[in-house]
C-alpha cells in the first residue's frame, strides 16, 4: 500500500461564536498553519495500528491499537490515547475497512502548531480521517463534538467564509476579504487552552435564551466584512463584544486585561481562552511589546497566519 497523504487547514472563527449555533453568519478564516496525516502499511506487523503524533516535528504522542476492536495496547498519554480511539472508533462506523485490513497500519500525523492554541488541532484531524476514509467530516464531527461545523469548512478552504447553520446543515461561501488596514491587525494567544465543547455547554441555556439576537450578530458580521476602514470596523467588533458580554453575562477581554490598550480587543471563539483579535495603528514592536508586558508573547500578524 502505498503512502495516503491528507491535509487540512487550521482555523479561527473572527465574529459569531456561540450565536453561529443559532443561525448568526459567521466570518471565519483559514489559517497557514495546519495538520498532514500519513497512512500507510507497516511492516512485518500483522493486526495492530501504529499511531504517533508529532508537533512542530517533535513526537508529542504514540499509541498501538488493536485493529481488530480499537483496544489501547500501549499509550505515551492514556487521555490523548482515549481521544484517537474514539475518533478511530467513529470513523470505522462509517468505514469499518480500517479494522479488517490483512496487514497493520502505521499513521502519523504532524502538526504545525502547538495543541493548546486552540487552533484547530482537533477540527484538522477529524477532517483528514474523513479524507481517509472517504466519508462525511461534517457527519464525523458531530459524532464526537457539539461544534458548528465552521472549523470543517475552513479546513478544507483556502480563503475566508461566511458560516451559517441552515437547518442544521452547513451552508457557506467563500469571500474576498481583504480590506486596506489588514495590516493593523493581530491575532494574540491568551495563553489559556478552553474546551470549546465544555464552553458551548455551559453556555447553552444562555444561548438559546438570546437566540433572537443572532440576527444582530449576523447584521455585524456583514458590516464588519464591509468595513472601509479601521474606524468602523473597530466600531462593529466593539459592538459586537458588548453584546456577546451581554449573552454570556461574563466582562468584555478588554475590560478584564487590556483596558490600557490603543486599540479595540476581540474575543475569539470559546470566551476566556485562545486566541484573541487585537486592532491597533501604533507601530508593530509597540503591539508585540505590550502583549508581552501583558504576559501574552505570541503574537501574529494577520497576514503571518491567515491564507
Amino acid at each position: 500500500m502505498p503512502e495516503q497523504k491528507f491535509y487540512s487547514n487550521g482555523k479561527l472563527m473572527i465574529t459569531g461564536e456561540y450565536m453561529v449555533l443559532e443561525g448568526a453568519l459567521s466570518l471565519c478564516v483559514p489559517l497557514k498553519l495546519g495538520q498532514t496525516l500519513r497512512v500507510k502499511k507497516a511492516e512485518n506487523s500483522i493486526g495492530k495500528i501504529y499511531w504517533s503524533t508529532f508537533v512542530k516535528n517533535k513526537l508529542w504522542f504514540s499509541g498501538i491499537y488493536n485493529q481488530k476492536d480499537l483496544a489501547i495496547l500501549e499509550s505515551s498519554n492514556i487521555e490523548t490515547a482515549i481521544y484517537v480511539q474514539r475518533i478511530l472508533q467513529k470513523a470505522a462506523e462509517f468505514n469499518n475497512e480500517i479494522l479488517i485490513q490483512k496487514y497493520s497500519t502505521t499513521i502519523r500525523t504532524d502538526l504545525d502548531f502547538m495543541p493548546n492554541w486552540g487552533l484547530g488541532s482537533s477540527s484538522t484531524l477529524i477532517s483528514n480521517i474523513a479524507y481517509w476514509i472517504k466519508t462525511d467530516p461534517y457527519k464525523l464531527l458531530w459524532e464526537t463534538s457539539n461544534g458548528s461545523g465552521y472549523d470543517i469548512a475552513c479546513a478544507r478552504e483556502n480563503c475566508p467564509v461566511v458560516y451559517k447553520l441552515s437547518d442544521c446543515k452547513p451552508d457557506f461561501n467563500q469571500i474576498d476579504f481583504k480590506p486596506d488596514f489588514l495590516k493593523y491587525l493581530y491575532f494574540i494567544y491568551l495563553g489559556k487552552k478552553q474546551d470549546s465543547s465544555l464552553s458551548i455547554r455551559q453556555n447553552k441555556s444562555k444561548i438559546e435564551n438570546n437566540k433572537h439576537k443572532s440576527l444582530l450578530i449576523t447584521a455585524l458580521t456583514i458590516n464588519i466584512i464591509n468595513s472601509d476602514s479601521l474606524e468602523k470596523f473597530d466600531y462593529y467588533i466593539d459592538r459586537h463584544e458588548k453584546i456577546m458580554s451581554e449573552i454570556l453575562n461574563t466582562p468584555t477581554v478588554k475590560s478584564q486585561k487590556f483596558k490600557d490598550f490603543n486599540g479595540s480587543v476581540k474575543s475569539l471563539g470559546a470566551w476566556g481562552g485562545d486566541f484573541i483579535m487585537a486592532t491597533s495603528k501604533d507601530d508593530y514592536n509597540n503591539v508585540r511589546d505590550y502583549f508581552k508586558r501583558k504576559s501574552c508573547p505570541i503574537v501574529f500578524r494577520y497576514n503571518e497566519l491567515v491564507l
